[in-house]
């Protein structure tokens, strides 16, 4: 168990521009490989956070209009500005590293047909994991 003591990494969270903090194992990183591979997932989950940043706005340009009674009003799915990534040493070659990104996807109600009053009614937990193949992250 104390090989497995966690090491936050504010550095490289700070040095990439990330809204939050990115936590790794040490002993995965120590190569020289894996502080790149870090990095560079640090990038890929920016990246990917990005995209559904563009997804949440679609999403809210095309709500899911709900009638109850003489009441209509829109739902659309979301996602939270805050997430972390980890890194985790795997031991196998093919796939030497794994990242993880912990975020949330909120649900959205709002208050007519317009997504303009909107509020938060539903956030759940979404964990992704990726694999380090081939000098790159992949999904």
């Amino acid at each position: 168990m104390s090989r497995h003591r966690w090491l936050i990494v504010l550095g490289v969270a700070a040095g990439l521009g990330l809204s939050s903090v990115a936590r790794a194992e040490p002993a995965s990183l120590g190569d020289g490989h894996g502080n790149s591979a870090f990095r560079a997932f640090g990038k890929f989950a920016k990246s990917w956070m990005a995209d559904m940043e563009k997804r949440e706005t679609g999403n809210r340009a095309r709500p899911t209009l709900e009638h109850k009674g003489s009441r209509s009003y829109a739902t659309y799915l979301g996602y939270a500005p805050e997430w972390n990534v980890e890194v985790h040493a795997t031991g196998d070659r093919s796939a030497p590293y794994v990242g993880v990104l912990h975020y949330q996807e909120q649900t959205y109600s709002c208050r007519d047909e317009t997504t303009r009053s909107c509020s938060v009614v539903r956030s759940t937990p979404v964990t992704e994991v990726f694999p380090y193949r081939d000098g790159r992250w992949k999904y």
